[in-house]
């Protein structure tokens, strides 16, 4: 059994095919907004519980994610998100 803190980097990047951007010229949409290049740092905590069977460790950790958190742009929002990871540890 385990807790977690961590700094977090996110890098997320929103690009639209060329096909997209056809239809979408067609409405007259500002299409600057729809494709964007963002990062930011943010926190996550999580929990960690592992089994010794024989040698093998089966876990499950459970992670709650913030990303762009900290030195945020003011149009960007902090993102949450929960991650639940399953595994083996030899």
């Amino acid at each position: 059994v385990g807790v977690s803190g961590e700094i977090v980097y996110s890098y997320k990047s929103v690009g639209l095919s060329d096909d997209q951007r056809a239809k979408l010229e067609g409405f007259n949409v500002d299409i600057g907004r729809l494709e964007y290049q963002r990062s930011g740092l943010g926190a996550a905590i999580g929990a960690m519980a592992a089994v010794n069977l024989l040698g093998i460790q089966p876990y499950v950790e459970v992670k709650h994610i913030w990303s762009n958190a900290f030195v945020q742009q003011q149009s960007d929002p902090v993102s949450s998100f929960l991650q639940i990871s399953l595994g083996l540890m030899l």
